[in-house]
């Protein structure tokens, strides 16, 4: 054979491999692409749904959460009075007993007090943060046009800058930062801070050159981190559903169409227990003035 015919078989050759390597990129494009409207899918569900429930948490602690934090305070007042009333009890009480009293209120209920106060700042936390997304509400409203875009370019850049999406540490801790950012610019219908990270992407996605190969195998590296962070989502999203306050949140819903406010309902009852606690602690008081006599505590 001859060499001009050696050089055109390998010639040949080439142009088959490479026809060969499109084909599997062009594979491995729909199998990725996919995958992508996948995990975007499951991001803007996720993010949606984790929207809601703030919105959510921010209207029942407004409307009962507080109310429980008032009752229990009520109630762990209405144990330290019965702990005074046990201590000193069946004795003349004298000032320096009072103040032993106090030390050991103090010392048992300490604790209990904290979390208290840290239950009635996270109410109060969540029913303001619902106020003011109240008071934003009725301020303004976007049309469909621009919630429509702001999901486009949530969905495009979940895929882009998902943490799990990172190559490596120091890149996830990057996309970390930026997916925050992306968030709460979803969450607020921020469409500049969106498309000033969908233009970062489009920039990156230029400047990148490959040969035939190498976006073959990446495609493939691709693809199966994809489908890493497609499971991660599926789970988060059934830990969710799963939640308590989802599950609370659909049930509230679910009255809502039948014409029931099920939180106007558990409020009425909270506020009734909030009124018998409240005169049994009126009563232990009263009684444990009588037992101390005049002494101040």
């Amino acid at each position: 054979m001859g060499h001009k015919n050696r050089m055109n078989i390998a010639r040949s050759e080439i142009v088959l491999d490479k026809s060969d390597i499109q084909k599997e990129i062009c594979l491995w494009q729909v199998r990725v692409s996919e995958k992508e409207k996948e995990l975007s899918e499951l991001s803007i569900q996720i993010q949606d749904i984790k929207i809601a429930l703030n919105l959510f948490l921010g209207e029942y602690n407004s409307r009962v959460g507080l109310l429980y934090v008032k009752l229990d305070k009520l109630k762990l007042k209405i144990e330290e009075y019965q702990t005074r009333i046990e201590l000193a009890q069946g004795k003349k009480v004298s000032q320096e007993d009072l103040q032993l009293i106090e030390d050991e209120v103090e010392r048992k209920f300490s604790q209990e007090q904290r979390k208290v106060d840290d239950l009635e700042n996270e109410a109060f936390e969540s029913s303001e943060e619902h106020r003011r997304h109240l008071e934003e509400e009725k301020g303004y409203s976007l049309d469909d046009e621009v919630q429509q875009e702001c999901k486009t370019l949530y969905r495009k850049l979940a895929r882009r800058f998902h943490p799990d999406m990172a190559k490596d540490e120091k890149q996830r801790k990057e996309f970390h930062k930026i997916f925050i950012a992306i968030n709460e610019a979803y969450k607020n219908s921020d469409l500049e801070i969106l498309r000033k990270y969908m233009s970062q992407a489009e920039r990156e996605e230029k400047i990148a050159k490959e040969t035939l190969e190498e976006k073959l195998i990446r495609l493939k590296q691709d693809y199966k981190l994809i489908a890493a962070v497609v499971a991660k989502l599926r789970a988060e999203l059934e830990d969710l559903k799963a939640s308590e306050t989802y599950r609370l949140k659909d049930t509230v819903d679910r009255a809502k169409l039948e014409g029931k406010d099920l939180l106007q309902e558990l409020a009425a009852k909270i506020k009734e227990e909030i009124a018998e606690n409240q005169a049994l602690l009126e009563r232990l008081v009263v009684m444990y003035r009588k037992i101390i006599g005049g002494l101040a505590y």
